[in-house]
């Protein structure tokens, strides 16, 4: 019996020492506000980082890299002002007159002697078919000169019709290469073919084309001026291939009668060229706080010129 009970005594002491020793570790609750709380903070400072950043990286960017890389300005393009001029008619009177007063002054010889000169000269001159060859291979050459300035101005507008199928139409123009700012090549054309167009092509008398942006209008007169970056052409295609038109002026004095050339499409497809004269100087086209003079000429053109 007592051998028993120490048993169980111990059997018990056993028991109260391991439930001593057992611990168990509860883990501490999460405090749900404070972390949405913390979460919040976490994510509006980084959106705050990022949006200082965009900020500053804007703002310091274009500075930095004028201030690395500094970007030359485009040149400013100046016209001369169209002033009167005396056609080559009235050169060619002032001269002879020039050099009569001198004869005068030298030999004076008298006038019926130089119109009898003059008389005997012209009746020797009699035009023959080589004649008119020679004449109109001197202006083909000329036009040919002239045609480097020359440029087909193709306007690209897509879309997309009721059956979602894309449809692309193309206007074209002719254009003059009238200047270069030392970064762009500077054409005059129509506007209304570049008008709404999505992309504008410029295609060079020699072949070579090349993307253009709109860079002036003036939808009074239908103008537009296009530039071509300089970056996208070859060097030796801008020295050798293309000429910078010169402007001539429309303030010649009995400029009626002076022949004139028409290039680019007078007769309606490109590279289409017209020979003629000046009929009339005396209409003019009077619009908003202007006034245009139109030189009206004998050349026969078409509707899509």
């Amino acid at each position: 019996m007592a051998d028993s009970q120490e048993n169980k005594q111990k059997e018990q002491n056993d028991v109260s020492e391991k439930k001593f020793m057992i611990e168990k570790i509860k883990e501490r609750p999460v405090n749900k506000k404070k972390l949405l709380r913390r979460t919040l903070i976490t994510a509006s400072m980084a959106v705050i980082f990022g949006l200082v950043a965009c900020f500053t990286f804007l703002v310091l960017e274009p500075v930095i890299s004028n201030w690395l890389y500094p970007e030359e300005e485009p040149q400013v393009v100046v016209f001369p002002e169209d002033q009167d001029e005396m056609s080559p008619e009235q050169m060619l009177a002032e001269n002879m007159q020039q050099e009569n007063q001198s004869s005068q002054s030298s030999s004076a010889p008298s006038e019926v002697m130089e119109q009898e000169q003059i008389r005997e000269l012209l009746s020797g001159i009699i035009l023959n078919l080589d004649n008119y060859k020679q004449i109109y291979s001197a202006l083909a050459q000329y036009v040919a000169e002239m045609n480097r300035s020359m440029v087909t101005v193709t306007g690209v507008s897509s879309g997309v019709d009721w059956f979602n199928n894309v449809n692309e139409s193309k206007n074209q123009s002719s254009g003059v290469i009238i200047a270069q700012n030392g970064k762009q090549l500077l054409i005059l054309t129509d506007y209304s073919p570049v008008k709404q167009a999505d992309d504008i092509i410029v295609t060079f008398n020699e072949g070579t084309q090349a993307d253009a942006s709109l860079k002036e209008k003036d939808e009074t007169t239908g103008l537009a001026v296009i530039a071509v970056e300089l970056d996208t052409l070859n060097e030796d295609f801008l020295k050798n291939d293309i000429t910078i038109a010169t402007f001539g002026s429309s303030n010649i004095k009995d400029i009626a009668g002076l022949p004139v050339v028409a290039l680019g499409r007078p007769m309606g497809t490109n590279g289409s060229v017209g020979y003629g004269i000046i009929t009339s100087s005396a209409s003019e086209s009077a619009v908003s706080d202007t006034t245009y003079r139109i030189l009206q000429t004998n050349i026969v053109g078409s509707q899509n010129a």
